[in-house]
């Protein structure tokens, strides 16, 4: 009995003593941290630009718009020869400027006095119906036109010896420049524009007689103006 106890005692006191010694043999558990030298991966940051570092200079505005082309009186145009006796009402045939509103195989027509109208071609070759009396009056087919920012444009519907207009009077400085005519008679949809010189009143007087004879034609029957 005593050699037993002796024997257990002798193993306590070496486990207890191994225990001591080799620390391999019998591990604690330790907390796992990050290594002192641990960098977070992700991008890298670099030191903030204090505010007061940084200059902005606002650029100008600056707007930059197309010039439009100013409308102006007609240039001198070459009229034919008054006729030497009355001969009588003539024509100005030509193509509508609105083809999509129209009869594919109508012209329009106007009448006018040729002692006070010539029909002839302004600069550009387009026929135009100049004004004998008055200097700078031309009625011509209508085409687009700018008007710089200062501009306005009025707009009116009424009605000219039975054809019924859409006017639209352009103007620069409370002063009017020219004066777009668009109208038909239900075969044929057109526009004229109205140029003047110092005689505005007179000539827009003189050019609403004229267009008031807008009508339509079939084009075996139209005469139109060389181009």
């Amino acid at each position: 009995m005593k050699t037993r106890r002796t024997i257990a005692t002798s193993l306590t006191l070496l486990i207890a003593f191994s225990a001591g010694c080799s620390p391999l043999l019998f591990p604690t558990r330790t907390s796992v941290g990050l290594p002192e030298t641990y960098t977070p991966a992700g991008p890298a940051f670099t030191t903030p630009v204090p505010a007061e570092a940084v200059t902005w200079t606002p650029e100008p505005f600056a707007l930059e718009l197309t010039p439009l082309p100013t409308p102006t009186a007609l240039a001198t145009l070459e009229l034919p020869t008054q006729p030497a006796l009355p001969l009588g009402m003539q024509v100005w045939d030509g193509l509508p400027t609105y083809p999509a509103e129209s009869r594919p195989d109508y012209y329009f027509r106007l009448r006018y006095d040729p002692a006070s109208w010539a029909l002839t071609t302004d600069q550009f070759g387009h026929p135009v119906l100049a004004s004998r009396n008055l200097a700078g009056c031309g009625l011509g087919p209508a085409v687009g036109r700018g008007l710089p920012l200062s501009g306005g444009v009025a707009h009116e519907v009424r009605q000219i010896a039975g054809v019924t207009f859409q006017i639209s009077a352009a103007s620069v400085g409370g002063a009017t420049q020219f004066v777009n005519y668009a109208g038909g008679d239900g075969a044929i949809y057109t526009a004229f524009a109205l140029s003047f010189g110092d005689q505005a009143d007179s000539c827009q007087t003189d050019a609403e007689i004229v267009l008031g004879t807008l009508s339509s034609v079939p084009q075996r029957e139209a005469t139109p103006v060389p181009g």
